[in-house]
């Protein structure tokens, strides 16, 4: 379970976040739904402890977030998170490197399920196959 409570953020002088608070069970599906510039990004990497919140709390399964809770939660932002010169397979070997959770099996399930050419260079995808990439390596984890 993930609790989110009084979730605050500023940037750049702005509030981008004032008060936000919810609970996103275990095994159900939850959407942040909101106009660009709502703050669904800010909140969703503060779960993941890529931007600290100015205040407020955040807990995974009761704990509060640190580095040690980071990989029960997987993120998929909206840009591809490795260098554009890699081939996807090159890509899924740094993201296997790089997370202990890896799924090397669903992966390559994953890469089958796309349609992908794991030969292929990150930076000559179209948006639409540089988005399934990424999905690719945000399922590819194995979170809670």
């Amino acid at each position: 379970m993930i609790e989110v409570v009084d979730l605050h953020k500023r940037y750049r002088g702005r509030n981008v976040l004032k008060g936000i608070s919810f609970t996103a069970e275990k095994g159900q599906i939850t959407c942040l739904i909101g106009i660009n510039g709502a703050g669904k990004s800010t909140i969703l990497k503060s779960i993941r402890g890529l931007t600290p919140p100015k205040s407020g709390t955040i807990r995974i399964d009761g704990k509060s977030v640190g580095p040690a809770m980071y990989e029960k939660v997987a993120f998929v932002p909206d840009h591809v998170t490795v260098p554009m010169g890699m081939k996807l397979s090159d890509g899924m070997q740094f993201m296997k490197d790089f997370y202990q959770n890896w799924n090397e099996v669903r992966a390559k399930e994953l890469l089958d399920f796309f349609k992908l050419d794991r030969s292929e260079r990150v930076g000559n995808l179209s948006k639409g196959t540089t988005a399934k990439y990424s999905l690719l390596l945000g399922l590819s984890q194995d979170t809670d």
